[in-house]
């Protein structure tokens, strides 16, 4: 079931303007449940941020539980190798 819930996020159409820059077919996922403080050079707000580990074999995603499935989906995508498009 959650197998099938990843795969439904990954292909939904949030996340709109990411882009593939890395083909990553499997990575650990923790989820913080809290409200990012920072998230890398990005300026805030924002409302979730992905920490890929080296090599994509880990991804830590801080947000709140209860966090809108848009972000949720986003998120999810950045840990998997999508980007925001320049």
């Amino acid at each position: 079931m959650r197998l099938l819930l990843l795969s439904l996020l990954l292909l939904s159409g949030c996340g709109d303007g990411l882009e593939k820059t890395v083909n990553v077919q499997t990575t650990t996922i923790t989820w913080n449940r809290s409200v990012p403080t920072k998230c890398g050079a990005a300026a805030p707000p924002f409302f979730g941020c992905a920490d890929r580990g080296a090599g994509y074999k880990t991804c830590v995603i801080t947000m709140p539980e209860d966090a809108r499935n848009d972000t949720i989906a986003e998120e999810f995508k950045h840990c998997f190798g999508y980007e925001h498009a320049k």
